[in-house]
This record gives C-alpha cells, sequence and structure tokens, in this order.
C-alpha cells in the first residue's frame, strides 16, 4: 500500500488508503473547527444534522484531537 501511495506521487499511505482498501471511507467528511470544538455533517450519508464535539489536548505532547462515533 506504502509503494501504491508512493508512486501515484503521494508521500505514503495515508488512513483514506486504507479506508478504501477495505470499502469504507465512502462520504465526504465535512469538519469545521471552533474554539474549543469541531463541528461536522455528513450529508451523502443521509444525516443533515451537524454534531459538535469537544477538542482535547494532551497536556504533554500539546497535540489536539477529538473522538466520535461516526452515523455509518
Amino acid at each position: 500500500m506504502q509503494t501504491q501511495a508512493q508512486e501515484s506521487g503521494k508521500r505514503g499511505a495515508n488512513l483514506g488508503d486504507v479506508l478504501a482498501r477495505h470499502n469504507g471511507a465512502k462520504y465526504l467528511l465535512r469538519i469545521r473547527r471552533e474554539a474549543g470544538y469541531v463541528e461536522f455533517s455528513i450529508l451523502e450519508a443521509g444525516d443533515n444534522g451537524i454534531r459538535r464535539v469537544p477538542i482535547y489536548q494532551d497536556k504533554l505532547s500539546g497535540m489536539e484531537s477529538f473522538f466520535t462515533a461516526l452515523p455509518l
């Protein structure tokens, strides 16, 4: 998978490549970051709602992340 990604001009394989190989990544996920949270919707999956989840910051690394369960 890594070699295929590099041959197609990418730096390397990513999560989208893994999901595509296993018949996932079917819908576009639009994400908007705001102060302290992210909002997203998955219109193509028939979910018209806008979901909001908090952003967490790791105290050691400073990395930010969010967690959600997607309605797919």
